[in-house]
């Protein structure tokens, strides 16, 4: 696929031309980490630790990066940038995606603080929540294999994940907020027939009443397919689409260190056969904007007044 990341539109900013990282190295071992020389076993053997049979730390932490996974990724149409996983040791990777399961619109359930986090803030944020302690519980895996070293480690404290998220330039910061910034994605577990994505660990490990199943098997095939979901992305590269697609990043005119993500994508609602005819066939524009109002109208949630003015801008732009 043709890399497409240079189509979005939005302001260059100083120094995302001339520097595209600080850091002396990048992240481009097989997998991004998950495919280096034993790795795909630590991982399994970590992941499979449990405190007792009422212990799913761990089970939860790797469903939660598969799912995480598919909140953002859809072949030739957006993802995680390369250059933002080649940023990131292979642990901070698997941590990042379940930084996005767990907060990914969320933000007013869990901590509003982070609407308008610039995206400098925003990843560390999200790879934090990974490794967060679960005292009581079995190790946590996430931070188990960060300890040991697990899988490629060349990314020190110097510069800081904030740093190097930094310098990225604004079209890559652009193609990740534009795939954070979406509806949920939900499961066959959750929505059934209505489900965004097929989980195949679920279906293959659950219960008669639909409670899915935590053993080491389950646990081991959640590891399994989070590689192969690597494995198949690093090759693909940034396989974006950006004919439907424009965005911005825009301060915040009254809090100072805020800055908003602003959006105009167009879906296509595919034609139905229906008896012989045709129905359907037309193409869905939407607009949307991370500030407080937007990120709740964004999400569902009831808001008051037209829409914001980052939105108001943008259209006369």
């Amino acid at each position: 696929m043709t890399e497409q990341i240079g189509l979005f539109s939005g302001p260059q900013q100083g120094i995302e031309e001339a520097v595209r990282v600080t850091s002396p190295t990048l992240n481009t071992d097989p997998a991004f980490g998950f495919d280096d020389q034993g790795v795909p076993e630590q991982v399994k053997n970590l992941v499979r630790r449990r405190s007792g049979l009422e212990d799913h730390t761990n089970f939860s932490l790797i469903k939660r990066a598969v799912q995480g996974y598919h909140q953002v990724e859809v072949p030739e149409i957006l993802g995680v940038p390369q250059e933002v996983l080649q940023q990131l040791n292979t642990t901070d990777i698997l941590s990042l995606y379940i930084g996005i399961e767990t907060l990914k619109g969320r933000f007013l359930q869990l901590d509003e603080t982070l609407i308008g986090q610039p995206f400098g803030k925003l990843l560390p944020t999200l790879v934090a929540t990974g490794y967060q302690s679960t005292p009581q519980e079995a190790a946590n895996a996430i931070r188990e294999m960060k300890r040991m070293n697990v899988g490629y480690t060349g990314h020190s404290n110097t510069p800081s994940l904030e740093e190097r998220m930094t310098v990225l330039t604004e079209d890559v910061k652009i193609a990740f907020l534009r795939a954070f910034y979406t509806p949920r994605k939900f499961s066959q577990e959750i929505r059934h027939e209505g489900a965004d994505f097929f989980d195949e660990v679920y279906a293959a490990h659950q219960r008669t009443n639909g409670q899915p199943i935590d053993s080491n098997q389950s646990r081991d095939q959640y590891v399994a397919v989070f590689i192969e979901l690597m494995r198949k992305k690093q090759p693909r590269g940034n396989d974006f689409d950006a004919a439907s697609f424009q965005g911005r990043i825009v301060p915040s005119e009254t809090e100072k260190g805020r800055e908003y993500f602003v959006q105009r994508k167009v879906t296509l609602i595919p034609a139905m056969v229906i008896a012989g005819t045709e129905k359907g066939g037309k193409e869905i524009e939407r607009y949307d904007c991370s500030c407080p109002h937007g990120y709740r109208a964004m999400y569902e949630q009831a808001v008051r007044g037209d829409e914001c003015k980052h939105l108001v801008n943008f259209k006369k732009e």
